[in-house]
């Protein structure tokens, strides 16, 4: 959905004001753009009213918005174009949900082949506006699936961003706590603590059948490339909708033959115990 700033300022006059419990639905009504409650053809959903809110200062600058909303993650992205560079903010659908364990990262923490080739992408950044994953793995000499990986980690640690309109990594620095970004991860912890507990049943290339011991149960995890299952009651609640649960992550480190992620203390949230 692409807006004016006239139209972008009026959608933000429509947002409720507070910590909004459901989310709005962004909708033409005649000739112009609102915030509504109910959801019709064509709309846009948007969660957290209120954080998205506070991009309505740099609407005076702006020379179009563009909102993007993902069902599965309910996450909305909202890019601001100015003449001078491009803001894009992710909002996630709750103030207490962050993005590092709701998605590839956790698992790319888990089971990605990053660590040796850290330091090497790490050293191949020189502040530029587009990196080319091909490109460093020739220079960097590592295959280029770790430099995906290894990027994706230096996103959580500040030191890339993503542009999600182009699809490409940038170098920047972000104030960080560079030390913190694998140990924030409870649920990745708990499931190193499983690794030698799961039981392969069936493999067959990338399909896998396993069983994970739980806190009262035994848990079935199937590994298939259309999306990984699980029996416990975070994956039946989420569906994948906030990452893997800490099973999967636990037969995926088994399966694949890596556990090389070093955790130190443990976050209070998202254990997933």
């Amino acid at each position: 959905l692409e807006l004016t700033p006239t139209e972008a300022r009026d959608v933000m006059k429509s947002l409720p004001k507070g910590n909004a419990r459901t989310g709005s639905f962004i909708t033409k009504t005649g000739r112009a753009y609102r915030a509504s409650p109910r959801q019709k053809p064509g709309s846009v959903r948007v969660e957290g009213a209120d954080r998205v809110r506070a991009l309505e200062p740099l609407l005076p600058v702006a020379k179009s918005v563009r909102v993007w909303y993902d069902e599965d993650a309910q996450t909305s992205g909202w890019e601001i174009d100015t003449d001078i560079g491009r803001l894009f903010a992710l909002i996630s659908p709750e103030l207490n949900r962050g993005f590092s364990g709701e998605g590839q990262m956790l698992e790319r923490l888990a089971v990605g082949d990053w660590q040796d080739a850290l330091p090497r992408v790490a050293d191949s950044l020189n502040w530029q506006s587009h990196i080319a994953p091909s490109d460093v793995a020739k220079t960097a000499e590592v295959r280029e699936r770790e430099v995906e990986a290894a990027l994706a980690i230096l996103g959580a640690r500040g030191l890339a961003g993503f542009d999600v309109t182009s699809g490409q990594y940038f170098h920047r620095v972000l104030p960080f706590d560079l030390e913190k970004v694998e140990q924030l991860q409870p649920r990745l912890k708990n499931a190193r603590k499983l690794v030698e507990q799961v039981e392969v049943l069936s493999q067959d290339g990338p399909d896998v059948d396993a069983t994970v011991p739980g806190s009262d149960f035994t848990h079935y995890v199937r590994l298939r490339l259309t999306g990984h299952k699980c029996t416990c009651r975070w994956h039946a609640r989420y569906q994948g909708q906030r990452g893997p649960c800490k099973h999967i992550l636990a037969t995926r480190m088994k399966v694949e033959g890596i556990d090389n992620v070093t955790i130190g203390s443990e976050s209070q949230t998202d254990s997933n115990s």
